[in-house]
C-alpha cells in the first residue's frame, strides 16, 4: 500500500517530466535519423526546386482548409463567438501545435475561447470532441478505400493498417455508446478504470471527464451535429488531401493520388498519437520516409521533401498568422475615436 501511495502521490509530478522528456529526445532522435539519410549539402539547393505554380496553389488550399476547419467550430459550438474570432484562434491552435505541441494548441484554443468569447468550456471541449471524431470516420473511409486500391503495394503495412482501422472502428464506437447511453455507460468505463488502475494515467482521467461532458448533452443534438460535423470533415479532408499532394508537388515529386490518400491517412491517425513534441518534428518525417518507400520513393528523395515540406509548413503557418494582427489594425482604424 505504502508503494502504491508513494507513485500515485509523490512521483506524480516526476512521470510527467519524464514522459515529455523522452518525447523530446525521440523527436530529437527521428530527425537525426531523416537528416542522415541525405546529403546535408543538397539543403541550401532546397528552394531551387520549388514549383512557384503548386506553392501558390498551396497557400491557397491551406487557407481554404483553415477557413472550413474555422466555421466547422463556430457551427458546432452554436454560432456564441463570431466567426472572425474562431478563425483567430484556429490560426493561433495550428501554429502552437506546429511549434510547441498539438496538445499545447488544443488547449490554447479552448483557452481563447472561453476568456476572448466567453463561450462555455463544456461546449467547446464536445465541439472540439465531435469535430475529431468527425474526422477519424471520413479518415477510417479514406484509409479503407485507398489501402483496397494500394494492398497489392503495402505488404509491409497490411497489418498496421488493419490495426488502425480496427481502433478507429473501437473509438466511433466508444463515442456512439457514451451518446446513447450517456452517463451509464460513462459510470461503466469510469469503474472500469478505476478497477484496472488506469487513472494513474494523466489523460485517462481527464478523458473519462470529456466524455462526461460530452453525455450531458441531448443525444438527439449531438447526433444532428455530428451529421452536419461530417459533412465539414468530408469537405476539410478533401481539400486536406489535394494540398498533401500539392505539398509533394512543390519539390517536384509526383505521385498518385491515391497513393498520397493512404499515406495521409495513416500520417493523419499517428498524429493523433501522444508521442509527438514540437508539432510532430521527426516522427511526421520518419513515417513519410518509411511509407513513400513502400511505393518506390527513394528514402534519401523522401528525406528531403519532408524536410523540405517541414519548413513549408512552418512558412505557411506565419504566412496566415500575418492576418491576425493585419485584421487588428483594421478594425482599429474603423472603430471611432
Amino acid at each position: 500500500m505504502g508503494s502504491d501511495m508513494s507513485l500515485g502521490i509523490k512521483n506524480k509530478p516526476f512521470l510527467p517530466k519524464v514522459w515529455n522528456l523522452t518525447k523530446i529526445i525521440l523527436a530529437v532522435a527521428l530527425i537525426v535519423y531523416v537528416l542522415s539519410q541525405i546529403d546535408l549539402a543538397q539543403l541550401p539547393g532546397l528552394s531551387k526546386r520549388i514549383a512557384l505554380p503548386w506553392l501558390l496553389l498551396d497557400l491557397v488550399l491551406f487557407i481554404i482548409m483553415t477557413l472550413i476547419k474555422a466555421r466547422q467550430y463556430y457551427v458546432l459550438i452554436d454560432r456564441e463567438a463570431p466567426y472572425n474570432s474562431v478563425f483567430k484562434n484556429v490560426i493561433l491552435q495550428n501554429i502552437v501545435s506546429n511549434f510547441v505541441a498539438t496538445s499545447a494548441g488544443i488547449a490554447s484554443y479552448f483557452t481563447l475561447m472561453k476568456i476572448d468569447e466567453g463561450v462555455k468550456l463544456r461546449k467547446s471541449v464536445a465541439s472540439f470532441l465531435i469535430t475529431k471524431i468527425g474526422d477519424l470516420v471520413v479518415t477510417f473511409l479514406l484509409l479503407g478505400v485507398s489501402a483496397a486500391f494500394v494492398w497489392d503495394q503495402i505488404s509491409g503495412l497490411r497489418g498496421v493498417t488493419v490495426v488502425f482501422l480496427l481502433l478507429v472502428l473501437l473509438l466511433i464506437g466508444f463515442f456512439l455508446m457514451t451518446v446513447l447511453f450517456r452517463q451509464r455507460f460513462v459510470k461503466l468505463v469510469a469503474t472500469v478504470v478505476e478497477y484496472s488502475r488506469l487513472s494513474r494515467i494523466s489523460f485517462i482521467p481527464k478523458g473519462i471527464d470529456v466524455l462526461r461532458s460530452l453525455a450531458d448533452q441531448e443525444t438527439l443534438y449531438i447526433l444532428r451535429i455530428f451529421g452536419v460535423s461530417i459533412v465539414y470533415s468530408f469537405l476539410y479532408m478533401g481539400v486536406t488531401l489535394i494540398w498533401v499532394y500539392c505539398n509533394l508537388r512543390v519539390f517536384s515529386l509526383v505521385q498518385p493520388l491515391l497513393v498520397v490518400a493512404f499515406c495521409n491517412s495513416v500520417l493523419q491517425l499517428i498524429s493523433w498519437l501522444p508521442v509527438q513534441a514540437f508539432g510532430g518534428l521527426g516522427m511526421t518525417e520518419t513515417v513519410l520516409v518509411y511509407m513513400f518507400s513502400q511505393f518506390g520513393v527513394p528514402q534519401a528523395e523522401m528525406a528531403l521533401v519532408s524536410i523540405g515540406g517541414r519548413l513549408l509548413s512552418y512558412f505557411l503557418n506565419l504566412v496566415i498568422f500575418l492576418y491576425i494582427p493585419l485584421n487588428t489594425l483594421l478594425v482599429r482604424k474603423r472603430t471611432p475615436k
